[in-house]
């Protein structure tokens, strides 16, 4: 059933869920042939976005997420940074400013995950972002996390912004390491 690999005490916020039950909600039929049972709930009921939602549930609807998509992740990356920083965490996007917004995400972390500590370093031209003890810290979540990144970066001006996962350790003991290399934008 669940992802051995998921402690059970491991959450996320509704913020990141809503935006997966939206599109599945868009493909109910396709959805509905690949959610497990007992997650088929989420298609019918209110997510609310304050609300913390099991990590293995999260985690099995990522899963279908990426089957409906054909595995692209960095479309779901993308468009979740695109959901959040539009929509509720607007305020944490800071335009012309991509390294100000980066150093804003230790914060929104902690309001969209009740693991990890994410940190921030700046040494120009790369950015490190590191988190260690993310209980979500799998092969999907770390490529959404890198497309996620990337999207943030473009909404922030920044200049030919690359981002890499240059360390992926799983939990229990996780790490995750991002690089993002760019320049600030000139000012106007």
């Amino acid at each position: 059933m669940g992802d051995a690999r998921i402690a059970p005490e491991v959450t996320a916020k509704g913020s990141i869920v809503l935006p997966m039950i939206k599109l599945m909600r868009q493909n109910r039929e396709r959805a509905l042939q690949l959610l497990p049972p007992d997650l088929t709930h989420y298609l019918d009921e209110r997510v609310i976005v304050t609300h913390w939602y099991p990590g293995g549930d999260h985690h099995r609807l990522t899963l279908v997420m990426g089957e409906l998509v054909g595995g692209n992740w960095e479309m779901l990356g993308r468009g979740l940074a695109l959901s959040e920083l539009t929509g509720a965490y607007r305020h944490v996007l800071k335009p012309r400013e991509p390294l100000r917004t980066l150093r804003a995400l230790p914060g929104l972390w902690k309001l969209n995950h009740n693991t990890g500590e994410l940190d921030v370093q700046w040494s120009a031209p790369v950015a490190t972002v590191t988190v260690k003890n993310w209980g979500l810290a799998l092969q999907e979540h770390v490529a959404i996390m890198r497309a996620y990144m990337l999207q943030l970066l473009e909404m922030c001006d920044a200049v030919e912004p690359t981002v890499r996962v240059t360390r992926h350790e799983p939990p229990p003991n996780s790490l995750v390491i991002v690089e993002s290399e760019f320049r600030e934008p000139e000012p106007r």
